[in-house]
């Protein structure tokens, strides 16, 4: 288990002899407790790694692959919206869970909006432990499934029969653009001008 910024060059070389699935929490080592820590990472068997920074939750994913990546909506260095947004641009493919305090649903509901795809209150790792072990196997679950298909996929054929309704337009291009990046030819941003480009 990785505690300090200064650790996580150390994370990314053993990158070929990793089997575990990995677990990259984004939040400030400091405030969350080590019980808590070690509850994820043995309950779970997976290595678990942290990221206490913008920056260095970009780096990771971009040295190894990460099965989820679990943003801690509490830490006060961190702005969590704007970071899952950006986290859901780069690393499309890899699903971001929230951990927020109770007071921050809101929060956690624009994250979602931005790209997250589940959220759970701070305090259901002591009260429900299970829960949380169980929402994070599911995104886990979903990622690698999402990977083992892309990995065998041979051919993605669309055809589509138009009439000269435009409002049906929309449509359609959005069905392409989630396609593109779901099959990894481009990510959301490059998505979006594809969209505009079709249109």
């Amino acid at each position: 288990m990785i505690h300090n910024e200064s650790d996580v060059l150390d994370a990314l070389a053993p990158v070929t002899s990793c089997t575990l699935p990995t677990l990259l929490i984004v939040g400030d080592p400091s405030g969350l407790n080590i019980a808590r820590e070690a509850l994820i990472e043995l309950e779970l068997g997976w290595e678990v790694i942290f990221a206490n920074s913008a920056f260095d939750a970009h780096d990771v994913p971009s040295f190894r692959d990460i099965d989820v990546i679990l943003v801690d909506l509490g830490n006060p260095h961190i702005e969590g919206v704007e970071l899952v947004e950006s986290l859901a641009t780069n690393f499309p493919h890899t699903p971001i869970v929230l951990m927020s305090a109770p007071y921050a649903v809101n929060v956690a509901l624009e994250a979602i909006r931005k790209g997250a795809v589940n959220h759970f209150p701070r305090d259901l790792l002591d009260s429900e432990p299970a829960a949380v072990i169980e929402t994070l196997r599911a995104a886990a679950l979903d990622h690698q499934q999402r990977r083992t298909a892309l990995a065998r996929l041979d051919n993605y054929f669309f055809e589509f029969t138009l009439t000269n309704d435009r409002s049906e337009v929309p449509a359609i291009v959005r069905r392409l653009s989630q396609a593109a990046i779901e099959t990894g030819l481009c990510d959301s941003t490059a998505a979006k001008r594809m969209s505009v480009a079709l249109e």
